[in-house]
């Protein structure tokens, strides 16, 4: 008798996520106020962006601030540090 080739199951070229393709992104949960959700929707549809890249774009404008601002507070946390040392000495 002739064996019925099966037409389902096993792997099927080119099907499946390409290989060598890594994300460079961790997915993480955060929570927000219940009414930040539907204004970060409207921001992120008028801007035709997802709701993730939105939020990508926006830490990214902001972190170089924020960071120069905190090096600025350890800047000036060292200063009075060593004033503080000086004037024990």
């Amino acid at each position: 008798m002739e064996e019925k080739k099966k037409n389902w199951g096993g792997a099927r070229p080119g099907s499946g996520r390409p290989r060598g393709i890594k994300k460079p992104y961790k997915n993480i949960t955060i929570a927000l106020p219940e009414q930040a959700v539907p204004r970060l929707k409207a921001i992120a549809k008028y801007r035709n962006l997802s709701v993730s890249k939105l939020i990508q774009n926006f830490i990214n404008e902001n972190y170089l601030q924020m960071a120069e601002e905190m090096l600025e507070e350890v800047k000036k946390e060292e200063k009075r540090k060593k004033k503080e040392e000086k004037e024990e000495a």
